[in-house]
């Protein structure tokens, strides 16, 4: 959200579309498309200021979880009349992605937006970062600790020597096999055209072709891929994998921690409903988004339909789209 907010502010009067997914997800793409007047405006040093002439320019945000609230708080803080469009009856994105609930150790805004911005102290919300559990389907496979309660080790050593004891059923045989993924991870992303040739490759290929046992993948790689990327292995790029497993389990010792909620998470949506409301900011539940309206090249607002069938129009000067890739067709 500070990105589009960015964007928008270096720019002369924006038409935007912000294509997004929640936190959790850790891979977000955002497209920001400006009128055809925006390289003539640089030229003259024109700055995009969010009130123009006739009063605040409006966006509009679909979605109601981590990502369009986000959005929602920022634009709205930068002088947008905002309203937030979600076609559940209530904010708080998917339920069923329970780990966007909790949040990883790095997550250093949502302690600020709790504590700063919303009134809700972070440590009214939240419990103490915990140990945590790898589950496959044979059952528990290894508890990893609270690594930023640990000495910070050099990468990748600090979760290998800390997770050492702690697997349950998977022999140090079954995990030696992993080594020949550390050229992987070394020179995966040296450069854009190794970068592609990864990206051409399934992870499970590369497993496949660097022997890692059938075991270890099946118990361990897998299952922590599916967790962090919702995606199996076999459907994910070796780049985007290894880009997971270096950034999240090797690279920073503690970013695996997580913090799970006391409050249930409507608590703390609720509470960041009526913050964004209290700064002129609108929501439109049980609402949903049906197509973006152009006119040329410029958006216009967004026609939607709510849960009565009643049909309603949004006129907006930016649209961000904040859902889930599977909701985006719809």
């Amino acid at each position: 959200a500070r990105s589009i907010a960015r964007s928008l502010d270096r720019t002369s009067p924006v038409t935007a579309i912000a294509i997004g997914c929640s936190p959790i997800s850790k891979i977000s793409q955002i497209k920001i498309f400006r009128e055809r007047e925006e390289e003539r405006a640089h030229r003259m040093g024109r700055a995009f200021v969010a009130s123009s002439s006739t009063g605040p320019r409006a966006a509009s945000v679909v979605g109601g979880g981590w990502a369009a609230l986000g959005a929602a708080h920022n634009l709205t803080k930068a002088g947008f009349r905002v309203t937030v469009i979600d076609a559940a009856p209530e904010t708080g994105g998917l339920a069923v992605e329970v780990g966007i609930k909790g949040f990883w150790s790095h997550y250093k805004h949502i302690e600020s937006l709790l504590d700063d911005e919303i009134g809700l102290p972070v440590r009214d919300a939240y419990n103490a970062f915990s140990e945590t559990a790898f589950y496959s389907a044979r059952g528990l496979e290894v508890v990893a600790p609270v690594f930023r309660d640990r000495p910070r080790l050099p990468a990748p050593l600090g979760p290998l020597v800390y997770t050492l004891d702690r697997f349950t059923g998977l022999p140090l045989g079954d995990r030696l096999t992993a080594f020949p993924l550390t050229q992987s991870l070394l020179e995966f992303d040296l450069d854009e055209e190794t970068y592609r040739a990864y990206d051409l490759v399934s992870f499970a290929m590369l497993c496949k072709t660097a022997k890692v046992s059938k075991k270890l993948y099946d118990t361990f790689l897998a299952p922590v891929l599916l967790a962090l990327l919702f995606v199996p292995p076999e459907e994910l790029s070796a780049a985007a994998a290894l880009s997971v497993l270096k950034n999240y389990v090797l690279s920073h010792q503690p970013d695996f921690d997580v913090a799970w909620p006391k409050l249930p998470p409507s608590a703390v949506f609720k509470r960041w409903q009526a913050r964004l409301e209290g700064l002129g900011c609108s929501f439109q539940s049980s609402t949903r988004v049906e197509r973006v309206t152009v006119s040329g090249d410029v958006i216009t607002g967004v026609d939607a339909v709510a849960a009565s069938g009643e049909p309603r129009r949004v006129d907006s000067d930016v649209v961000v789209l904040a859902t889930g890739a599977a909701a985006l067709p719809k």
